[in-house]
């Protein structure tokens, strides 16, 4: 009996516990409630943007909090929220210009702040509150990512940029920043793997994107993947033949590997396609002058000395080396591009070209 008692003391103090519970959220979200509203009458007042947007972040987070203690059950389980449609009207549109205040940091160089405010938008993007009514939602997600990519946060950039994904208009500088990403925390093999097929991926559905393209060849291009960079420079040319760049890639690799003939050919296909591609016509006449150079030696470790005829044909492809080089200073005068003035004037000289002093003044130290 006395057992029974005690029993039913203890569920009437729960109830009562609860019951005050209950009490203590409804006046908590009445409270912030008319926080809210004096922020709302503060706010149709201020002109400062810097201002505005702080009490705008302000006003929002009060509102995320009031939906917090409004939506909480009663002693029945049961969830009437009071405040939360007037809530949704007149909050919603101040929490549009979280996107504008993310923006206007970002433009200031404020990008600390500048990921507050976006950050802010998107975590309240399914709060019932705003009833998933977030059009915005897209360009904060991806500005959200470049900014934590910046900071070099790549876990956090990961995550918004999966949010922008989902939008058409940024999908594909999203998709970029998760390959950055991807690149960054690369530990593995496995972590590898998955980002080269991602680029290309990527690179498939977006061939005209040059830094796909550039993202692959330097992977393929850092050590122990010489026979894959290979085949992708292959592969890229029977797809894209009219490609001045995957022909001019073929052409460096070609003049690692002292073929100069072939990378002669591959260069020449760059400048058939494209004739004022200065980094093919300046790699043409390296590639002649190294030719040079090699022949010189071979036949010298052969025959001790030049004979007349031999010298004359070393000369004659020196004069398509100097041809060459002369293109490129044509095109590119200042030099902006390639630094064509030291082996014109190292050609010139050995020509006994009358021109070397002249171009020797403009070699850049």
């Amino acid at each position: 009996m006395r057992k029974n008692i005690f029993l039913q003391i203890f569920f009437i103090a729960i109830s009562f516990q609860a019951q005050a519970q209950v009490v203590k959220n409804h006046n908590i979200a009445e409270s912030l409630n008319r926080k809210l509203s004096t922020l709302l009458v503060q706010l149709t007042s201020l002109k400062d943007s810097n201002t505005y947007y702080k009490t705008a972040e302000e006003l929002v987070k009060t509102a995320v909090l009031c939906e917090k203690y409004d939506g909480m059950p009663d002693k029945k389980s049961r969830v009437k929220p009071l405040f939360r449609n007037e809530n949704s009207i007149r909050v919603s549109p101040v929490r549009e210009t979280l996107v504008d205040a993310g923006i206007s940091e970002a433009n200031s160089h404020h990008y600390k702040k500048a990921l507050q405010f976006y950050e802010l938008y998107i975590n309240t993007s399914d709060n019932p509150l705003f009833d998933k009514y977030s059009p915005k939602l897209g360009l904060a997600a991806y500005d959200a990512s470049l900014l934590a990519y910046g900071m070099k946060n790549y876990n956090k950039a990961d995550q918004y940029a999966d949010i922008a994904l989902q939008f058409e208009d940024y999908a594909q500088g999203a998709a970029e920043v998760k390959v950055n990403c991807m690149q960054q925390k690369m530990c593995t093999h496995t972590d590898s793997l998955k980002y080269v097929i991602a680029l290309l991926e990527l690179h498939d559905k977006a061939p005209d994107n040059q830094n796909y393209r550039r993202k692959l060849i330097e992977y393929f291009q850092t050590p122990g993947h010489r026979k894959e960079l290979g085949q992708f420079v292959d592969d890229e040319l029977q797809k894209y033949p009219n490609n001045k760049f995957v022909w001019g890639i073929k052409g460096e690799m070609e003049m690692k590997d002292h073929h100069w003939e072939d990378a002669i050919s591959a260069f020449k296909c760059a400048e058939k396609i494209d004739t004022t591609f200065v980094p093919a016509l300046y790699n043409i006449g390296i590639s002649y002058c190294s030719q040079v150079q090699e022949k010189k030696d071979s036949i010298i470790k052969a025959d001790k000395q030049l004979s007349k005829d031999k010298r004359q044909g070393l000369i004659t492809i020196l004069t398509h080396a100097k041809d060459y080089f002369e293109k490129s200073k044509r095109i590119d005068p200042e030099q902006k591009t390639v630094s064509w003035a030291f082996p014109l004037y190292q050609v010139y000289n050995v020509l006994e070209d009358k021109r070397a002093e002249e171009i020797k003044k403009l070699i850049k130290n």
